[in-house]
Order: structure tokens, then C-alpha cells, then sequence
């Protein structure tokens, strides 16, 4: 297109009609800044008063001109002053170049490269939250087994003097192998769920049966620290849940058992509530334990991740409870969430279970 000195449109092509949709007498004879998108007029008078003063070329300057069919897109600018015969600038020749591609391959190659960028930040910090695994990992397996082998060396050396002493002796070795195989079997879990190779049995289980055998085991946890420990069975006219049930038994032992572990003193709080919600029966897990920042609320379910590892570390374990958890009931159609008010205000965690339909 070509303007006069006063920024006037005197001429366009063809392709600035079918570009833009304004017809060839709406452009004609209007300011050039009036096809300009908004943010970009200011700079785009200053150029042109620049040309009209010192009459020179200005190339690939970049603005946005409007268009009634695609709204404001990016071109390119070639700018020439047009001389008469005496030498004075009586037009100018605005050469514009749509760029609307190269803009978008530009753009998506930067979102393509913070994206890729991302990546490799998460990679690195998933690669040092497993090495810190399995640095806690090796810790955790090596003092059982340290413990076992010290154990029984004492008494094949017959270094223990009586029969009291060797039978306390092996309990202490027996409790170890226990720890020991809970570690190893969580890592065995993780490991089989990542590939899949867990497969889910759903029955008709009677939850109040299922968490009277959780209570067994762990009251005797809860008693160990002087915990106190309450099953609040409620009221639940059909006590029955579709589930696996070696599978939720698993799910509470686990996350109960969490509680006990961050817990040193106070109580933990096992409650059925008395309805359904939603086709689900919920439990809740309360406890007075250390708690933890809603910030931190993914990490606790995240793998090769703790809310805060030096208290894994004090506490003892994998840190895989949650994680094994949350996949578990996952799979049978169920859901866990935690909540916490802050550091020290201890954790509430409700589990929710499909309700068994009544035939």
C-alpha cells in the first residue's frame, strides 16, 4: 500500500482486501493507524513521523494490523519513501509481510522449550527423590538385618547365659524379620503395581468384621506407645463394602499404622460414620500426631517422596504406606484424601469404600 505524508492511505493491493476483509473504499483515503491494531499505534506514529522527517528506509519492523476475518495478526514492515523529481517525499510504500506462521512456530517452539525444560526439572528431582529412597531404603533394610545377625551370633557364641535371656534374645531376632519383611514387602508392592501385576478380588465384606481384625493388630502398636486407641463401629444398617478384602485390610493396617508411627502421644480415632454418601461408606482415621502443611498434601501420596523426610528417617520405614495405599484403593473403585490444620495439629484421613448393593 502506499500513504502520503500526512499517514493517508492512497492505494492498496489486492491482497490487503482479501487479508484484512475491509473493502478497498474503507481503506482508501484513511489514517494508516487506523488499521494498526491498539497496541501497537503509538510506536507505529513515531516510525512514521521518523520517515516523513529523514526519508529513510525502515525494514522488518514488526506491528499487528486489524482484520475483520482473523482479528489482529503480526506482519512484517517494509517501509520506502517515494521521491518526485525535485527529490522531496511525496509517498511512502508500505511493503507488509504476514508473519502469522513464523510468529505461531515461534511460539510454540518456546512452549515446546519451557515444556521440555520442565521436564528435565522434574526428572532431576524425581531422580534425587529416588536416590534418597533408596539411600533411607538401604538404611532401613540394613538395621533389621544387622540386628538379626547380632542376635543370633550372640547365641551360637553361647554368650548368653541362661534360657530367659536367649528366648528374649530371639523374640527381639523374631520382631526384626518381621520389620524386615513389612520393608521388603512394601517395595515388593510398589514394584507390582507399577507393572501392573495386582489384581483386585471384589466380594461382599463385612466392614465391621474386616476392621475388628485390623483392631487386633493394632491396638497392640497403639498399646507399645502408649497410645490411646478407639473403633467407633457406628451404626450402619448394611455393613457391607465390594472390596478385596485382604486387600482393604492392607489399605487400614497400613494407614492406622501411620498414624501410630507419627504419633506420640495423644490418641487415634478409628469412626465408621452411620450413612452411606454417595454409594460410599466412609471411615475416618483421626489422629494427634505431628500433622503436616497443606502445601505438602501430594507429596504424602507421591512415591520415593515424605511431606518431610527427616521425619521418615526418625520414624523408620519406606515412607510407601500411602502411596501402596492410595493405588490400592484406586483399584477397587474407592478413594483415600488427608487433611491436617498445620504442623503439630495432627491428620485426618477418610477412606471411602464402595457400599455393597443389597440383593
Amino acid at each position: 500500500l502506499t500513504i502520503d505524508t500526512q499517514g493517508i492511505i492512497k492505494s492498496v493491493n489486492t491482497y490487503s482486501v482479501k487479508k484484512t476483509g475491509y473493502k478497498k473504499e474503507e481503506i482508501t483515503g484513511k489514517h494508516f493507524v487506523e488499521f494498526v491494531s491498539e497496541k501497537d499505534v503509538k510506536k507505529t506514529g513515531k516510525l512514521l513521523k521518523v520517515i516523513f522527517k529523514n526519508g529513510k528506509s525502515i525494514e522488518d519492523f514488526v506491528i499487528h494490523l486489524k482484520s475483520r476475518i482473523t482479528g489482529p495478526f503480526p506482519v512484517e514492515l517494509n517501509i520506502s519513501p517515494l521521491y518526485d523529481d525535485a527529490g522531496h517525499v511525496t509517498l511512502i510504500q508500505i511493503i507488509a509481510r504476514d508473519i502469522s506462521e513464523r510468529e505461531l512456530f515461534k511460539e510454540n517452539l518456546e512452549i515446546n522449550s519451557r515444556k521440555l525444560e520442565e521436564s528435565n526439572i522434574q526428572l532431576e528431582l524425581a531422580n534425587a527423590s529416588k536416590s534418597e529412597f533408596l539411600a533411607n531404603t538401604t538404611h532401613e533394610l540394613r538395621t533389621p538385618l544387622n540386628s538379626i545377625i547380632g542376635f543370633l551370633k550372640l547365641i551360637i557364641d553361647g554368650m548368653i547365659p541362661n534360657k530367659q535371656e536367649e528366648r528374649e534374645i530371639l523374640n527381639d531376632a523374631y520382631n526384626s524379620a518381621m520389620h524386615l519383611l513389612s520393608i521388603i514387602n512394601n517395595i515388593l508392592d510398589i514394584a507390582k503395581i507399577e507393572a501392573g501385576k495386582i489384581e483386585t478380588h471384589p466380594q461382599k465384606v463385612n466392614i465391621i468384621d474386616l476392621l475388628n481384625e485390623v483392631k487386633n493388630v493394632t491396638s497392640i502398636q497403639a498399646v507399645m506407645k502408649n497410645l490411646s486407641i478407639t473403633f467407633d463401629m457406628g451404626s450402619l444398617s448394611y455393613p457391607f463394602v465390594l472390596a478385596d478384602y485382604e486387600m482393604l485390610k492392607q489399605i487400614f493396617i497400613n494407614v492406622i499404622g501411620n498414624s501410630i508411627k507419627f504419633t506420640d502421644k495423644g490418641k487415634i480415632e478409628i469412626k465408621v460414620l452411620p450413612e452411606t454418601e454417595g454409594g460410599f461408606v466412609i471411615i475416618n482415621i483421626t489422629d494427634t500426631g505431628i500433622g503436616f502443611k497443606e502445601e505438602n498434601i501430594e507429596k504424602l501420596f507421591e512415591k520415593f517422596k515424605q511431606a518431610d523426610g527427616s521425619f521418615t528417617r526418625k520414624k523408620g520405614g519406606t515412607g510407601l504406606g500411602l502411596t501402596i495405599s492410595k493405588s490400592l484403593i484406586e483399584m477397587m473403585k474407592g478413594e483415600i484424601s488427608l487433611y491436617s490444620e498445620g504442623v503439630g495439629k495432627g491428620t485426618k484421613a477418610t477412606i471411602k469404600i464402595s457400599a455393597y448393593k443389597k440383593d
